[in-house]
């Protein structure tokens, strides 16, 4: 489970996944995105102008550094409106090339003349055909623009094909979270190997998408062709637009029929916005928005006409707005975020948001300081997570010694 003290303090969004060269080389592909509203802007003659510095650490797989780079990046906009933006971001790029193995890509990212350093770290399996065998990339997972309908696929089913290499009308979430309403969903990989041509030149994608309950809400299998050059992009689109609010997991294996040539790959994303949202799953909509107010205050939201509810969603968060000035919806961006983290953080027996601690987090955010304790005869598991800007503490309790700690008392400091 990550770490509750890294919950929401990154700020920046990092992606790591593998293509190929036009010869057939791996090559790592290292994104970053961060909002301008967490840069630091000085007033130029121009307007305004922010740098940052992005400093790459690789490690492999016994955890020895093999490469460093560092790089600089400068955004300038005219507006100070830009400069407080959440939806305007600044994204960097880097392509390295790399051998096969598993390896460990480190960031910081520094915001030049200032204090400020951010850090994020994640792990990567590059497959190389060289290697030998039958290998598959993890999961790349994609949004689609929001006025591309081409290539939609029909709802309910998996649609597999070969893909380009990048296509830009798909952006790359590095977090993995789904938060759209007339949206799909794009997964991509990278199948490596070489195939006996004896037995054909294709290989078979079998997918299975579950829930956080191991219910199949996916299963599609087809045969696509595989390149002669020992690679091949993969893409499997689908609608998770009536989708719970949840994470979810996808399971792919490519094989090759008469033959032992297999691989697989797992994932997972994460949905906390859709359009199910206001259809079938609204009632579970009212229950999370009860987590940050009070039941009076969505009586306008709860009543409204099926086809007025997002109407309706939009005026509630507006009302929440403390700058309804800006391009951005604070309080809503962060209400997201909390959600996410509370899915990742505690979804233990049940959906994160369900849990007592996800609850908590999602009304007050991160706690400024959590207490382990083992306590009484029975060593009872309590959790002391201390709010002291809000005067409060929240006890929870593992009583079954199952990680689900449930909210026994409240205190004030």
């Amino acid at each position: 489970m990550p770490s509750l003290a890294r919950a929401g303090r990154a700020f920046f969004e990092m992606s790591v996944s593998q293509r190929f060269s036009d010869e057939g080389r791996p090559l790592l592909v290292v994104k970053t995105s961060i909002p301008y509203r967490r840069l630091v802007f000085l007033r130029t003659s121009q307007g305004y102008e922010s740098t940052y510095r992005v400093l790459m650490s690789l490690l492999d797989e016994d955890n020895d550094h093999i490469r460093g780079d560092v790089w600089e990046e400068i955004v300038t906009v005219e507006k100070y409106a830009d400069t407080k933006s959440a939806a305007k971001v600044s994204s960097s790029q880097r392509t390295i090339p790399i051998e096969g193995g598993q390896y460990k890509v480190k960031l910081i990212l520094e915001i030049v003349e200032t204090s400020l350093r951010l850090m994020q770290e994640k792990e990567i399996r590059i497959v190389a055909s060289e290697r030998g065998g039958f290998e598959i990339t993890e999961p790349v997972f994609r949004l689609p623009s929001r006025n591309l309908q081409q290539g939609r696929p029909p709802e309910g089913e998996l649609l597999f094909s070969g893909c380009t290499v990048d296509d830009e009308r798909f952006i790359t979430l590095p977090t993995s979270t789904y938060a759209d309403l007339d949206v799909w969903q794009r997964v991509t990989y990278n199948a490596v190997g070489t195939i006996d041509t004896t037995l054909g030149d294709e290989i078979t994608i079998s997918t299975r998408v579950t829930d956080f309950e191991k219910k199949v809400l996916f299963y599609g299998r087809q045969k696509v062709p595989m390149s002669r050059a020992g690679h091949q992009r993969l893409c499997i689109d689908f609608d998770i637009g009536d989708y719970e609010i949840g994470t979810y997991n996808i399971s792919t294996v490519i094989e090759v029929a008469g033959s032992d040539a297999r691989a697989s790959s797992d994932g997972s994303f994460t949905v906390v916005l859709n359009r199910g949202m206001f259809g079938r799953h609204f009632d579970r909509t009212l229950e999370l928005l009860k987590i940050i107010v009070e039941e009076k205050e969505l009586e306008s939201l709860s009543s409204a006409a099926p086809e007025k509810r997002f109407e309706e969603w939009e005026r509630f968060w507006k009302g929440l707005d403390s700058t309804p000035r800006s391009p951005e919806n604070e309080r809503l961006t962060g209400f997201l975020l909390r959600l996410k983290e509370a899915l990742d953080l505690f979804s233990i027996t049940r959906p994160g948001w369900e849990s007592d601690r996800g609850r908590i987090y999602i009304r007050h955010g991160a706690p400024d300081k959590v207490t382990n304790r083992t306590e009484g005869a029975t060593l009872r598991n309590i959790k002391y997570w201390i709010y002291y800007s809000k005067n409060v503490v929240f006890i929870f309790e593992d009583a079954m010694g199952t990680g689900e700690y449930r909210l026994v008392e409240t205190r004030s400091i």
